[in-house]
């Protein structure tokens, strides 16, 4: 996978890929892009399900009392292993090689699942979250609430033989940073805490020292000079721009992203300027905003307001009214039988209000309008 296979590819709008005398050919090169972890709730009604429960608790107790790491075991169309301790506060831990689960059988959500890195790369988060339904379904459990993500982990990979990064060049709104050597070279840059954490290493020390990931060599083709432009989003963060479900992760990472690379933290090139902020972007930099603006992205970040969805409904309401104009073009082409017309925007427009006449009757218009501010005043879209 690389960075143009990543689901629902778009463009953020015109870019200068001239900046600061910065010519494409001198960038660090993408590698590979997306998702490399996510961790994801689901309320679930375990009433029906079929899962013995003191079942599991026995054999949990009995892995611990003869010291084995895990056994295996079959819930419905899943194969896992069971751990002896469970994933506070979850009970059971479950996992195989797509996915980590917590699982518990009263508290809500039932269930938070991590999708394992590698599953990620070769399969993508709506397959995995479509396997984690059929199994819900599978062990007679019943869905009562949208998955919620809890956490998403954004990697981009770069070829960067040639790194020259200090801490001192980035340029950030974090209060924590942290840098991490080894043998007195620089390998990991920590930029923030808690809900945000942005990362830049050098990932081929890291699966050396730490992970372990080799097949990641396959996936870049190469195994020396890759580092890493890691985002790793929690809870309130995520909340912040909209993203809860993963309908909703789809439809605006590409926001999130956007603004955490340029608004939130930069990696600078030193100038005699003593604001950093006006130093010109580094090259590794460049290539991350560049790939960024190739996931489909709203321009909602900088303005949304979890309390108040109105501009995201608008924006979408309108969208969809754009494309039936489509349509509704399309259909007075061949109406007006001469294919080669084209009816532009400005043409139907014109002709709108009075297509729409024998539709509009001004008192039940007045009657509807009032009955839907009353609905969007509580809660109800």
């Amino acid at each position: 996978m690389n960075g143009d296979e990543i689901d629902s590819i778009g463009k953020m709008g015109a870019r200068n890929p001239e900046e600061a005398g910065i010519g494409v050919a001198d960038r660090p090169r993408l590698l590979l892009s997306g998702l490399d972890s996510l961790y994801v709730c689901y309320s679930l009604d375990m009433r029906t399900s079929k899962v013995d429960f003191p079942d599991l608790e026995y054999r949990k107790e009995m892995i611990r009392d003869g010291w084995r790491d895990f056994e295996t075991l079959t819930l419905g169309c899943e194969d896992f292993a069971l751990r002896p301790h469970g994933a506070k506060p979850y009970r059971f831990l479950l996992e195989n090689d797509a996915f980590s689960l917590g699982l518990t059988e009263i508290m809500q959500p039932t269930l938070k699942v991590q999708f394992r890195s590698e599953a990620l790369w070769r399969s993508g988060a709506t397959a995995l979250h479509q396997r984690i339904v059929e199994w819900a379904r599978s062990i007679g459990a019943t869905m009562i609430a949208p998955e919620s993500v809890s956490r998403a982990d954004w990697a981009f990979d770069f070829d960067f033989p040639d790194m020259d990064l200090d801490e001192d060049h980035f340029a950030t709104r974090a209060r924590k940073d942290a840098k991490y050597r080894d043998g007195g070279r620089a390998q990991t840059f920590r930029l923030g805490a808690g809900h945000t954490v942005i990362r830049i290493y050098d990932k081929v020390a890291e699966i050396g020292q730490s992970s372990g990931k080799v097949w990641f060599f396959e996936l870049w083709g190469q195994t020396e000079n890759v580092w890493r432009v890691e985002f790793q989003i929690r809870g309130e963060r995520l909340k912040a721009g909209a993203i809860r479900t993963l309908g909703n992760l789809e439809e605006l990472q590409g926001d999130i992203l956007r603004q955490l690379a340029h608004e939130h933290t930069t990696l600078r090139r030193p100038t005699g300027d003593s604001n950093k902020s006006r130093w010109p972007l580094h090259p590794l930099w460049q290539s991350l905003q560049d790939a960024i603006a190739d996931i489909p992205q709203f321009g909602l970040t900088r303005h949304y307001d979890p309390k108040n969805g109105l501009q995201y409904r608008k924006f979408r309401i309108i969208n969809s009214i754009y494309g039936y104009l489509k349509a509704l073009a399309a259909l007075a082409v061949l109406e007006s039988g001469h294919s080669d017309r084209l009816i532009t925007l400005e043409d139907l427009t014109e002709e709108f209000p009075e297509m729409l006449q024998p539709h509009h009757i001004p008192s039940i218009w007045r009657e509807d309008v009032e009955q839907r501010v009353r609905d969007y005043e509580f809660g109800k879209w």
